[in-house]
């Protein structure tokens, strides 16, 4: 990895410890007492996290779009690839969900709509975002289109935002969502904006407390905890997650190349730790090791409970790796 796309990997790395942390919390924030303490803390945990999904499809962006892979390249090698990915990861997933941690009993019907099911997209836990850059690896080729320069390139960063919150039908709302992240960061790591950094900085200090408060305040007004401002398409979660990787883009240019080499080797198996996390999580729960329902929980526990699960995960696609790399050699 060039010295210019290091700060990839470290977006890589810290995204997919924030996706756990939510995926840690995510039953106990909808389920807790929005009256309590403990909502609060949990809320703030929840917002400061929201970055990780946009700044993963933004990463993909600076990468995708800022080189020149023919559409048979990005649909039949990458596209393709993501879909295979999928369908096994999607149905494994129901089969350890529905079947062996619900103690069904074998059941080949449901296990072969599972697959059908799979087979058509139709995801379970996490791995809805697979679906989301399948699409975007698909539209590729029309997204490289709208590269033309920095004037142009900001009015058409602009519209994609403005879009993105004016239109309400939620497919289109979603798709023109996941393009701004996917063509910001296509822009942001093309275009040296150096001179607005402090601007961009505020605005996601301002995003976060306003995200923060807005939760809270729509969640007490709704007496259920509500997603609205935490949406990662929503427009204070946009500027946050844009204003966050643009300040790791500029702060990587000022770790050393030993702290560098260290984000590079773990970020071969963030795409691993990001497939395994969810049975890894509903394993944890299912001995009891750790609670996704206890509204008592502390911050603490929470943190812990999330570096247990990125441990174990990392372990098994480690292992996955240096097995894979040995059958590689050996051949």
């Amino acid at each position: 990895m060039t010295c210019k796309k290091n700060y990839i990997s470290i977006c890589k790395v810290i995204s997919i410890i924030f996706v756990i942390l939510i995926h840690i919390i995510s039953k106990i924030y909808s389920s807790c007492d929005i009256t309590s303490a403990n909502f609060r803390v949990i809320t703030f945990l929840d917002v400061i996290s929201r970055f990780c999904v946009p700044i993963f499809v933004m990463a993909s962006g600076s990468i995708f779009l800022n080189r020149d892979d023919s559409p048979k390249k990005m649909i039949f090698k990458y596209a393709l690839k993501i879909y295979i990915i999928f369908v096994i990861s999607n149905f494994i997933y129901k089969y350890i969900y529905y079947q062996v941690l619900s103690g069904n009993a074998f059941n080949f019907p449901h296990i072969f709509n599972d697959l059908l099911s799979s087979l058509s997209l139709q995801s379970i836990f996490q791995l809805w975002y697979l679906r989301v850059i399948l699409i975007l690896y698909l539209l590729t080729p029309l997204i490289k289109l709208l590269r033309f320069n920095i004037k142009i390139d900001t009015i058409i960063l602009i519209i994609l935002f403005i879009l993105s919150i004016l239109i309400k039908n939620y497919l289109l709302t979603t798709l023109i969502g996941y393009i701004f992240y996917y063509y910001a960061g296509y822009y942001f790591d093309k275009y040296d904006i150096k001179k607005y950094k402090y601007i961009f900085y505020i605005l996601g200090l301002i995003s976060i407390i306003y995200s923060y408060n807005m939760s809270i305040s729509s969640s007490i007004k709704l007496n259920t905890p509500s997603l609205v401002y935490i949406d990662y398409l929503s427009y204070n979660i946009m500027i946050y997650s844009v204003s966050l990787f643009i300040f790791i883009k500029n702060i990587s240019t000022k770790l050393n190349n030993k702290t560098l080499d260290i984000f590079n080797k773990l970020s071969r198996y963030v795409f691993g730790i990001y497939l395994v996390h969810g049975i890894i999580i509903g394993g944890l729960d299912y001995v009891n090791i750790i609670n996704l329902y206890d509204t008592n929980i502390n911050i603490f526990t929470i943190i812990l409970n999330t570096l247990i699960t990125l441990i174990i995960s990392y372990i098994l696609i480690y292992i996955f790796y240096k097995i894979k790399d040995k059958r590689i050699k050996n051949i």
